[in-house]
């Protein structure tokens, strides 16, 4: 090769070991990651796992659990100091700080983790309903999708309704968000009076169609859940349809940490998949100060957002994706302030 540069081998030796003594292996911290705050009932078992710690060099972590703060004459024991996974069993009225520290050997990372039990308190809502999330439909082939009845009619059918027995209640429904250009009145809707309150309506156009719906009795009513009618116009192979899935809790406190995972969406088998992009935005925010911040660990890049609302009321975050250019559905996801 015209203007090579030839060495001899002992140049290239010397060459070589000056470039092996200057090569320095940094060792970056672990980060620690217990689980998030939560309430839980007085006499609760609580399980915290340190899996989503995780060390970005790959190195053996070692946990480390301790109390840092128990309510008084709380006699509450950690099942375990220094396992991966520990359990204890909340006996009094108060707050349990539990500190996780992780360890690789080089450096260590430390998360505080703040159980707070309250008397009489339930994880479960009383009223509680459940929809499917997100339903794509072509336009000239309702009848053939999972939600589709007829021509241009869909139905959305709860999955689940939890209430106590012999308690009166109705399941209202309501639209959150239509196509641009459509009217109400134009939907059609039916509810008929079937078990679980069914609710159908004619799609006029390709759009979103978000359908809220919630359990509603004298004194009370279940958080609200959404559902998401995806119509286009465009046929493509379900096959090819990502399903976005938020899971998140429905009911929370002001400054809570709320997790919403992606974790769970369907990506296309059919697709190749190269490019997988997720979008969160916050839909619905009473405070207008609300912000969705990434999860620094415990969670895959991308796929997990936190929420902390300052203040009462109902916020909607969506959920789109876009998988190798074929757009989804958005899915929305409804937490309740209270």
């Amino acid at each position: 090769m015209i203007g090579a540069v030839r060495r001899s081998p002992l140049v290239l030796l010397v060459l070589a070991g000056a470039c092996q003594s200057d090569e320095v292996r940094l060792s970056r911290p672990p980060q620690a990651f217990g689980g998030f705050d939560r309430p839980v009932p007085v006499g609760s078992e609580v399980a915290l796992d340190a899996s989503p710690s995780l060390d970005p060099d790959g190195d053996p972590l070692r946990y480390s659990w301790t109390w840092v703060h128990r309510p008084p004459e709380s006699t509450a024991r950690l099942d375990g100091e220094n396992r991966r996974l520990v359990r204890f069993v909340v006996d009094r009225p108060g707050t349990y700080l539990v500190a996780l520290v992780v360890d690789d050997g080089q450096s260590a990372d430390t998360d505080l983790i703040g159980i707070t039990a309250v008397e009489g308190s339930t994880t479960t809502p009383a009223l509680q309903v459940v929809l499917p999330g997100v339903c794509h439909v072509d336009l000239q082939a309702i009848f053939d999708a999972p939600c589709g009845l007829s021509d241009r009619r869909v139905e959305i059918t709860p999955r689940l309704m939890v209430q106590p027995a012999g308690l009166a209640t109705t399941l209202r429904w309501s639209f959150l968000r239509l196509p641009p250009g459509i009217d109400e009145a134009e939907l059609m809707t039916e509810t008929p009076s079937g078990p679980l309150g069914e609710l159908s309506f004619v799609a006029p156009r390709p759009g979103e169609y978000w359908v809220g719906a919630q359990l509603i009795s004298d004194q009370t009513s279940s958080p609200m859940v959404v559902a998401t009618v995806a119509v286009f116009s465009a046929s493509i192979p379900a096959a090819r349809r990502p399903i976005p899935v938020i899971t998140a809790p429905s009911t929370a406190r002001p400054q809570e940490r709320v997790l919403l995972d992606a974790r769970p969406s369907q990506i296309p088998t059919a697709s190749v998949a190269s490019r997988i992009d997720r979008h969160f935005t916050l839909l619905g925010d009473p405070s207008g100060e609300a912000t969705l911040s990434d999860l620094a660990t415990g969670c895959p890049p991308g796929q997990c957002r936190l929420l902390s609302p300052p203040g009462l009321g109902r916020y909607l975050v969506g959920l789109q994706l876009v998988v190798d250019g074929v757009e989804s559905g958005t899915a929305v996801h409804a937490l309740e302030v209270r």
